[in-house]
């Protein structure tokens, strides 16, 4: 995907309010916001897919504020579907469980006072993971020289633009198979990176997720214990996975967890058996990754909502706006059925 194009033909579309005329049908009642890390610095975003900056986080917590758009917080959110009330609103979430979640996000979220959720994976914050990731992700920001050769390939890597277009690269050769894992990793220890130095530097510990739950504008939700494909698993499988993470984050946080992102979220990671099954084990909402906003009809689907995504390569209002006005689920959907509940 070209960003650059999208971003501009975003700002284009909101510039002239065509966004709100496409979507006019999309764009719901309110729209829960997907993000996951937020850096400090402009420069340090390498994975747009997961970083945005923090600038634009206060930017866009600014647009909000500005132009009456309420941010609520989950709870409020299934309230005001229930109640009729039709005043826009956004719901800040952030998945798996960064520490810069509590160092960066947090304390723009009190400057406001505005409240966020923030799903945690059991494994991120126990270190079980294999965060190659990271490790590839700080290969390319840490890189100084123009060209960086990787499974016999070479990137550009000598602007920051640069470093995010090769990043998404190198993840498309990976999902094709002309680059291994284990060469990210040989490359790692080549340039001194320890993929468990990058995940322990990465995620929360528990310390520190006892911090964020004591802080009355975070909510915290559940997103499994190893973040798998749930619909991959068994069903017994897949409840174990769920089960596992709430209760360990409830030990943790003495609070019983009833918010749930499904990890991946998408067709292939998530349906109907996993939407049932969280609304068999209690949860209050279960979020997709799945694009579109939320309408009163989503009470009764509220183990599937959608959201909008936060991206560190398009950090523009335009696409914000776009998203929340239902334009880009109106075009993705070829003016399908506007409620997305699978």
């Amino acid at each position: 995907m070209n960003y650059s194009v999208l971003r501009g033909a975003s700002e284009a579309l909101h510039k002239i309010g065509a966004d709100a005329l496409i979507g006019r049908q999309y764009k719901g009642v309110g729209a829960i916001i997907m993000g996951h890390s937020v850096v400090q610095d402009v420069a340090d975003l390498v994975d747009p897919g997961i970083q945005i900056s923090r600038g634009f986080l206060e930017r866009i917590i600014k647009y909000y504020i500005e132009n009456d758009i309420d941010i609520i917080s989950l709870d409020a959110a299934i309230e005001r579907l229930s109640t009729g009330n039709t005043k826009q609103f956004v719901c800040f979430t952030f998945d798996d469980g960064y520490r810069n979640n509590l160092m960066v996000a947090l304390p723009l979220f009190r400057k406001y006072n505005k409240p966020l959720t923030i799903y945690v994976t059991t494994a991120f914050l126990e270190r079980r993971i294999d965060h190659w990731l990271g490790a590839l992700r700080e290969i390319i920001r840490g890189h100084d020289q123009d060209r960086l050769g990787l499974g016999g390939k070479v990137f550009r890597t000598s602007t920051s633009k640069h470093k995010t277009v090769a990043f998404r690269h190198i993840l498309r050769c990976i999902e094709k198979g002309e680059i291994d894992v284990e060469e990210i990793h040989q490359l790692a220890r080549h340039k001194n990176i320890s993929a468990q130095q990058v995940l322990d530097a990465d995620a929360l510990n528990s310390a520190e997720l006892q911090e964020l739950s004591a802080e009355p504008l975070v909510e915290i939700g559940g997103h499994t214990d190893s973040h798998p494909h749930l619909a991959q698993l068994s069903l017994d499988a897949a409840r174990a996975e769920i089960l596992a993470n709430a209760s360990y984050l409830a030990d943790i946080t003495n609070s019983a967890v009833r918010h749930f992102a499904y990890p991946y979220g998408d067709v292939k990671s998530c349906g109907a058996r996993e939407f049932a099954l969280c609304k068999e084990l209690g949860f209050r909402s279960a979020t997709t990754t799945r694009l579109g906003g939320l309408f009163p009809a989503h009470l009764e689907h509220n183990t599937s909502l959608p959201r909008i995504r936060l991206n560190g390569a398009c950090e523009s209002i335009g696409f914000m706006e776009c998203q929340r006005n239902g334009a880009i689920a109106a075009i993705q959907t070829r003016f399908g059925d506007p409620v997305v509940i699978a």
